[in-house]
């Protein structure tokens, strides 16, 4: 297990802003989004899917499309995964610190 915190967000966003060059736009709204919500919430649990138990439900969360709405966005896949574990009847795996 690690954790991205402020330190790795500039080079996450000069990766991304490589590797992600199918008109993603500029990775600077990212960074600054992700740097909110690190100094809001902490930082972000990484765990290495050898530690996840097998059972585990697991529910990928990601969005796409133009950066001006991310809250928005945000908001909607937490409405989702939440519909997800009430359609499955199960609780979503997630790391506790």
């Amino acid at each position: 297990m690690r954790e991205i915190g402020p330190d790795q967000l500039e080079d996450m966003a000069r990766g991304a802003g490589i590797l992600g060059t199918g008109g993603g736009g500029d990775p600077y709204i990212g960074r600054l989004l992700a740097q909110q919500a690190i100094r809001e919430h902490g930082p972000v649990t990484v765990v290495d899917i050898d530690e996840v138990p097998a059972d585990a439900t697991v529910i990928a969360v990601s969005a796409m499309g133009a950066p001006p709405s991310p809250s928005r966005r945000s908001r909607r896949a937490t409405r989702r995964s939440g519909r997800c574990a009430r359609w499955s009847g199960r609780s979503a795996a997630a790391p506790r610190t």
